[in-house]
């Protein structure tokens, strides 16, 4: 039973010392009997937490998280109960934890024989990633240098490329791996990448002639590329050499 005198409330004695069952302003006034299972709290609980106590009920389960609560499409977010067993998920799940990967609102409830503990409720926003870029080029991706290609993204917009280009098209004069990222501010998806070679350009050859270019027929004269291999001749022959006795224009190119 509580001693007759008062006891001065605990916010309105600046400076005092913290007692548990004696007046808080140190006044000789203290309570007769056994305190039992005391719980220190640094919130106002609410009438339903006040009412969970008094009824036995189990300690509201937490919700902890391991990644971010708005989330891209394809990716997942873990909620962790405080509760090892006993856990009764939103989702119909028992176990500790539970993988989300759709929008909605999650909670976790536990119960004994007495009424049911449901956490806070935890909201899960899922963001669609843009549709997967295509990369599209008109004309061959394997040229020789002094060519180029135009590499175009199937999006009209958001596009940034891997070489920092954000049109929808660029231009490419030079070998390298090519991909670009669509983004919408939250998500992004990248297109599958794209290989550009570009070969150097042979030296221009040169045709040397062993003999007179004019001659009478039934005689001939060879005519030498300076490069060893590649040749293709204009009359279609692919020798480094080749005996020519007909009037002709010849060429040869690498």
């Amino acid at each position: 039973f509580p001693d007759t005198i008062p006891l001065t409330r605990m916010d309105s004695c600046a400076g005092g010392t913290f007692r548990i069952g004696r007046n808080w302003s140190g006044a000789n006034s203290s309570f007769f009997g056994v305190l039992d299972e005391m719980c220190l709290y640094n919130r106002v609980l609410t009438n339903q937490e006040i009412l969970n106590i008094y009824n036995s009920c189990p300690q509201l389960p937490i919700i902890s998280l391991v990644g971010n609560t708005t989330f891209c499409s394809g990716d997942t977010l873990v909620l962790n109960s405080s509760y090892n067993t006993g856990n009764i998920w939103s989702t119909g799940s028992n176990a500790n934890s539970i993988r989300v990967t759709q929008s909605g609102i999650y909670t976790v409830s536990v119960s004994n024989a007495n009424c049911v503990s449901t956490s806070d409720p935890v909201v899960v926003t899922v963001i669609q990633k843009p549709a997967t870029p295509v990369i599209t080029p008109n004309g061959p991706t394997t040229f020789c240098s002094g060519n180029s290609v135009i590499l175009s993204s199937s999006s009209t917009s958001n596009n940034l490329w891997s070489n920092s280009s954000t049109s929808q098209s660029i231009t490419v004069s030079q070998s390298g791996t090519f991909s670009v990222v669509v983004n919408n501010s939250i998500c992004s998806s990248t297109s599958a990448p794209i290989t550009i070679t570009v070969n150097p350009t042979p030296p221009t050859p040169t045709i040397s002639v062993q003999g007179p270019t004019t001659f009478c027929s039934g005689n001939s004269v060879t005519l030498s590329s300076s490069s060893n291999s590649g040749n293709t001749w204009s009359n279609s022959l692919t020798s480094q050499n080749i005996q020519v006795t007909q009037s002709e224009a010849y060429r040869d190119w690498e």
